[in-house]
C-alpha cells in the first residue's frame, strides 16, 4: 500500500512538472486611474493623463495584483506624440525602476497596453514615460525627454467585474463628455470662406467650442500652452489673454479679469476654447445662423 501511494505521488509530481498548474486567479476590478504630475500637487495632472484610459483593469494572480493600462496617442502644443516606453519604479526615492514591455492593441482610440504586477492594491505607483515628441523637443536622442509621474488609482471607486459577463465592456473609459451633441455638424466661416477644422467644434452651454489650433491657424493669433499651469495664452502685446483650463474667466494683459459663459476644457488630448468670447476681444465680428448651424467670423486683422 505504501509503495502504491509512493508511485501515485511520483506520478503527480511528474505530470505536475510537465503540465504546470494554471495560475490561481482571483477577483478582477475596474479601477479609475489618473496620471498625476511629479510635483505631487493635488489636482495637477501629468501631460500623459490625456492619453491614458482612465479605467485600469486589475486582476488578482497568484496572490499578487496584475495592472493593465491602455494609452492612446496624445496631442499637446499642437504636436502629436506617442508614449513609446513605460517604466515602473520599485523604489522611487532610490530611482530604481524597470521597463514594462508594451503590446500593440486596437481598442477604439487606444493603441498601446502595458501590464505590470505589484504585491498590493497600490493607490500610487510611480512611473517614468518616454514620449517621442518630447524626445524630439529635448533633442538628445531617444529617452532624452523622459518625465516622471505617478499613477493614482481610486480604489474607493473600484468595481469588481466578471470578465466573461462583461466581455467587450471591460475597458470603459471615464472621459469627460461633451454636454450637448449637435444633430448637425457645425460649419465655421472666416471672412466668408468655409474653414475645415481637424476636430469638430461643438456646442456647450449655447457657446461654440473650437480646438485651440483653430485660433492660431485661422485667426492668425499666437498661441502658447503652459502644461504645468494648464494655461493658454493667446496673442502678444495688446490685447493678450490668459485662460486657465477648467475656469470660466479670461485674464487680459491690462489686469482686467473677464467672466465667460463656459470654461476652456481638454477632451481627448485637445484643448477647446469658446470662440465668440476670444474672437470678440480681438475685434472680430461673430455671427450665428441657427438654421444652417454656421458660425461666421469677420477678421479684419
Amino acid at each position: 500500500m505504501k509503495r502504491l501511494a509512493s508511485v501515485v505521488l511520483s506520478l503527480l509530481f511528474f505530470f505536475g512538472t510537465i503540465f504546470p498548474v494554471n495560475a490561481i486567479e482571483g477577483k478582477v476590478y475596474e479601477v479609475p486611474v489618473d496620471m498625476m504630475h511629479q510635483s505631487e500637487k493635488p489636482d495637477k495632472y501629468s501631460m500623459g493623463n490625456e492619453a491614458i484610459n482612465h479605467t485600469a483593469i486589475v486582476k488578482e494572480v497568484d496572490g499578487r495584483y496584475e495592472y493593465k493600462l491602455q494609452y492612446k496617442p496624445l496631442h499637446f502644443m499642437d504636436i502629436d506624440g506617442q508614449i513609446t516606453n513605460l517604466f515602473v519604479y520599485s523604489d522611487h526615492d532610490a530611482k530604481i525602476k524597470y521597463e514594462v514591455i508594451g503590446s500593440n492593441i486596437q481598442n477604439g482610440e487606444f493603441t498601446k497596453e502595458y501590464t505590470f504586477k505589484r504585491d498590493n492594491k497600490d493607490d500610487r505607483v510611480w512611473v517614468a514615460v518616454w514620449v517621442d515628441a518630447m524626445d524630439e523637443i529635448a533633442g538628445e536622442g531617444v529617452g532624452s525627454g523622459e518625465q516622471d509621474a505617478y499613477l493614482l488609482f481610486h480604489w474607493d471607486e473600484a468595481k469588481e467585474i466578471n470578465l466573461k459577463e462583461d466581455k467587450g465592456k471591460v475597458q470603459k473609459q471615464r472621459e469627460k463628455k461633451v454636454n450637448e451633441v449637435p444633430t448637425k455638424d457645425i460649419t465655421i466661416e472666416v471672412n466668408g470662406k468655409i474653414v475645415n477644422v481637424d476636430v469638430p467644434p461643438y456646442i456647450k452651454n449655447n457657446r461654440t467650442m473650437v480646438p485651440l489650433r483653430f485660433i492660431s491657424e485661422e485667426l492668425g493669433l499666437e498661441v502658447d500652452w503652459n502644461k504645468d499651469n494648464r494655461e493658454v495664452t493667446i496673442g502678444i502685446g495688446d490685447p493678450k489673454l490668459v485662460l486657465t483650463t477648467g475656469e470660466n474667466t479670461i485674464m487680459k494683459n491690462d489686469g482686467v479679469k473677464m467672466e465667460i459663459d463656459v470654461e476652456s476644457e481638454i477632451i481627448n488630448g485637445r484643448t477647446f476654447v469658446p470662440i465668440r468670447a476670444i474672437a470678440e476681444i480681438f475685434n472680430c465680428k461673430v455671427g450665428w445662423n441657427d438654421e444652417t448651424r454656421t458660425v461666421s467670423i469677420e477678421n479684419n486683422k
